[in-house]
C-alpha cells in the first residue's frame, strides 16, 4: 500500500507499506465492501523530497524521538467497513474508486506481486 502527498508545507512525501490483513469481504455487482478484523503494516519505502530514507535510520529516529512512524493500522478502527467501486478487475491488478463518505472519492491501485 502506498500513498503520496501533494505538497504539505511545500514538502513531497511518498510512503509504501507492506500490509497483511484479515477480515471479510463481499462483492455486490461492481461494489466491493471490506471489513477488516486485523491489520499489520511495516514501512517498505519512504521518499521525502525526492530522497529515499534509509529504513534503518527510521528505527533510530523512532528511538530518539520516542515516537513510532505511523502504521496503517493506527489510522483504522478495527472492524470498520470500507466500500469501493471496482473500475478495473484483472488477476494481478485492481483499480478501485474509494467511496469516501467524508469528502471526495479517490482511486486506489492494488498489484499482486510474487
Amino acid at each position: 500500500m502506498s500513498y503520496r502527498t501533494d505538497k504539505i508545507n511545500n514538502d513531497n512525501l511518498f510512503v509504501s507499506y507492506r500490509v497483511n490483513g484479515a477480515g471479510e469481504w463481499q462483492i455486490n455487482d461492481k461494489e466491493l465492501v471490506i471489513s477488516l478484523n486485523n491489520l499489520k503494516s511495516n514501512p517498505d519505502e519512504i521518499i521525502y523530497n525526492g530522497e529515499k530514507i534509509d529504513l534503518d535510520n527510521l528505527s533510530l529516529l523512532e528511538k530518539l524521538t520516542n515516537k513510532k512512524f505511523p502504521a496503517v493500522e493506527d489510522m483504522l478502527a478495527k472492524g470498520a467497513s470500507q466500500s469501493y467501486r471496482i473500475i478495473i478487475d484483472n488477476h494481478n491488478y485492481k483499480k478501485l474508486d474509494v467511496i469516501n463518505p467524508f469528502g471526495n472519492n479517490f482511486n486506489m491501485e492494488i498489484y499482486r506481486e510474487k
